[in-house]
C-alpha cells in the first residue's frame, strides 16, 4: 500500500518451501476512483457519517461491521460519508470489487460487484441502507450460573463467492451472562463464543442462526438447553482419536439449513452436545469451522438426560488436483462439491476447496458411489465433474484429475413486472442434455435481485426460475466461450391478469 496508489496484491496464492527464493516486482498503478452515496432504503435520504469499505483492496479478510476501530482508519480503501452521503474511494485495483457499507443504526449493505479491470470510472454507485437485526441472549456455565466476560462472536455467512472478506458483529456478556449484538445485516450467521483474557477455558459452542430485518433472535449458548446430552469419541478408521475436528449435527427432519449445531473434538476424539432434541441426526466431520467437511453417517438420539456413543469413522478418501485444462496448471480456491448415490439420487455428501497447488481432499468416506464438482472462485471457467467414483472397504485412496476449460460469464437479473429486484431467488440451470447444474453455492439471487456466474460451459442452457407468489420461467440461451452475457427474466405476479 501506498497513499495515492491502487493496492498491489499477487493474484494467487504463493508457494514457497523451505530452500526456495522468490523475486517480486511490485508496480503500482494510479488506480480507479469510485464515488456516489449511501441512502436510506426506506426514505431515501442521504446517510452521513456511513463507512464505506472495498473488500477487494482491504488489509484484513475478517472485518468487524462496525468500522470506527483505529487500527482500520489508516486503511487506504475505506471512506465516509459526508452530509449529502457521497463518498469517495480513490484509487481502486483494477479488480473486481464489492464495497460494503455500515452505519451504527443500520445493518450492513453491500453494493453490486464493480469490474474495474479496464479501468473504467464507475461513478454511479448507490448503496441503500436498512434497519439491521438483533442476536441476543446469555452464555451459562453448565451449573446453570452466568458467565460473564465471554466474547461472543456472530459471523455473518455470505451466500455467494463474490465477498472477499468474512464480517462478523462481537460482544462481550455482562455479569448477568447476557450480551446482544445490534445492526447486523439479515443472513445467515455462526454464532459462537469464546472465553475472555484470563478466564477459564471453554469449549467454543457454533450455532447457526438467521437474522432478519427489524427482529431480535435468540440464541442459547451453553447452561441454557434442556434435552439430551449426547457425548461421545470420534475415531478415526485405524481407531485412533480424532482430535481437533469439527463435528457439526443437523437432524434429519430440520426446518431449515439453519438447524444445526457444531463443536470440536479434544484431544482424546470427545465430544459434547448439550440439550439436543430426540430425533436422527446426520453427522457432518470437518476441518476449518466448515470449509472442508464430509458426510459420515447417522446417529440416533433418544429422549434421555445422557447419551453416549463411540463413532468410528470410515477410511474412503477421493483425492486429486483440479488444473487449467490448457496449462495444467493448479486452480486454487476451486470449490469442490460430493455427491454419493442414496436411494438411486445423488445427495449432498460434503464440501472442500483446493489449495494453492490445487490439490483437494475428502477423506472418511464411507463406502458408495460417488461424484465430485469443482467450480473456480476466479477465472471464467465452466465448471466440470467427474465420473462415478466407487469407493469400498479395501481400496486405496481414489486419485482424480478435473480439468476446467475456459467459459463465459453469465450475470442473471431476475425481476418483476414492475421492473422491482427480486431477492433469495431460487434459479436452475439446464444444460442441452438435460442436467441441472449449480455454479455457485446456492445458485440464488441476491439482495439486487442478481446472480453472477464467473465460469460456466459454452453451449444451450436453460434458465429456471420458480418462486412463490410468480408464475414460473423458463428462458432458454445459448453462450459462447469468453464471451460474457447479462439476462434480464421478468416474473409476473400470479395475481396480474396475462
Amino acid at each position: 500500500e501506498a497513499r495515492g496508489f491502487a493496492v498491489w496484491q499477487i493474484d494467487a496464492p504463493l508457494v514457497l518451501d523451505a530452500s526456495s527464493a522468490r523475486a517480486i516486482d511490485v508496480t503500482l498503478d494510479r488506480g480507479v476512483t469510485v464515488r456516489w452515496r449511501v441512502v436510506d432504503a426506506d426514505t431515501h435520504r442521504p446517510i452521513e457519517g456511513a463507512v464505506v469499505l472495498s473488500e477487494t483492496d482491504s488489509p484484513s479478510q475478517i472485518v468487524p461491521f462496525s468500522s470506527d476501530a483505529d487500527w482500520m482508519k489508516p486503511w487506504l480503501a475505506l471512506a465516509r460519508t459526508g452530509p449529502d452521503g457521497r463518498f469517495e474511494l480513490s484509487a481502486l485495483s483494477r479488480r473486481s470489487h464489492v464495497l460494503r457499507a455500515t452505519r451504527a443504526g443500520f445493518g450492513a449493505s453491500w453494493s453490486k460487484r464493480l469490474e474495474l479491470a479496464d479501468g473504467a470510472l464507475a461513478n454511479e454507485v448507490e448503496i441503500a441502507l436498512a434497519p439491521g437485526g438483533t442476536v441476543f441472549g446469555r452464555v451459562a456455565r453448565s451449573d446453570g450460573s452466568p458467565r460473564a466476560g465471554a466474547v461472543v462472536i456472530a459471523s455473518f455467512m455470505a451466500n455467494d463467492t463474490a465477498h472477499a472478506c468474512m464480517s462478523y458483529g462481537i460482544a462481550l456478556t455482562d455479569a448477568d451472562g447476557a450480551f446482544s449484538i445490534a445492526d447486523l445485516a439479515p443472513g445467515m450467521y455462526v454464532v459462537l463464543h469464546a472465553p475472555d483474557a484470563g478466564a477459564e477455558p471453554i469449549d467454543p459452542l457454533v450455532i447457526q442462526v438467521r437474522v432478519e430485518r427489524g427482529r431480535s433472535t435468540e440464541v442459547e449458548l451453553p447452561g441454557r438447553q434442556r434435552g439430551t446430552r449426547l457425548s461421545g469419541r470420534v475415531l478415526a478408521a485405524d481407531g485412533t482419536p480424532l482430535a481437533d475436528a469439527d463435528i457439526m449435527v443437523q437432524a434429519l427432519s430440520a426446518r431449515g439449513a439453519d438447524d444445526w449445531r457444531a463443536e470440536r473434538t479434544h484431544a482424546q476424539g470427545d465430544i459434547q452436545f448439550p440439550g439436543l432434541e430426540s430425533a436422527t441426526y446426520q453427522v457432518i466431520v470437518g476441518r476449518g469451522l466448515g470449509q472442508n467437511f464430509v458426510w459420515a453417517g447417522n446417529v440416533e438420539v433418544p429422549d434421555a438426560l445422557e447419551h453416549w456413543i463411540e463413532m468410528r469413522l470410515d477410511g474412503g478418501v477421493i483425492a486429486g488436483h483440479v488444473r487449467d485444462a490448457a496449462s495444467r496448471a493448479g486452480v486454487a480456491r476451486a470449490v469442490l462439491i460430493i455427491v454419493i448415490e442414496r436411494e438411486r439420487e445423488w445427495q449432498f455428501a460434503g464440501r472442500g476447496f483446493t489449495d494453492a497447488s490445487g490439490r483437494f481432499e475428502f477423506p472418511h468416506l464411507r463406502p458408495g458411489n460417488y461424484r465430485v464438482h469443482a467450480y473456480a472462485t476466479a477465472g471464467r471457467y465452466g465448471p466440470e465433474r467427474t465420473a462415478d467414483l466407487w469407493v469400498g472397504t479395501s481400496e486405496g485412496p481414489r486419485d482424480v484429475e478435473i480439468a476446467l476449460a475456459p467459459g463465459a460469464a453469465l450475470k442473471i437479473q431476475v425481476r418483476d413486472t414492475a421492473g422491482t429486484p427480486l431477492a433469495r431467488v431460487q434459479l436452475a440451470l439446464q444444460s442441452s442434455d438435460g442436467e441441472v447444474v449449480q455454479h455457485t453455492q446456492d445458485d440464488v439471487t441476491d439482495a439486487h435481485g442478481e446472480l453472477a456466474i464467473p465460469g460456466i460451459r459454452p453451449g444451450r442452457w436453460t434458465v429456471r426460475v420458480e418462486t412463490r407468489g410468480f408464475a414460473p420461467a423458463a428462458v432458454p440461451i445459448e453462450l459462447t466461450t469468453g464471451e460474457e452475457r447479462a439476462l434480464e427474466i421478468s416474473l409476473t405476479p400470479l395475481s396480474e391478469p396475462k
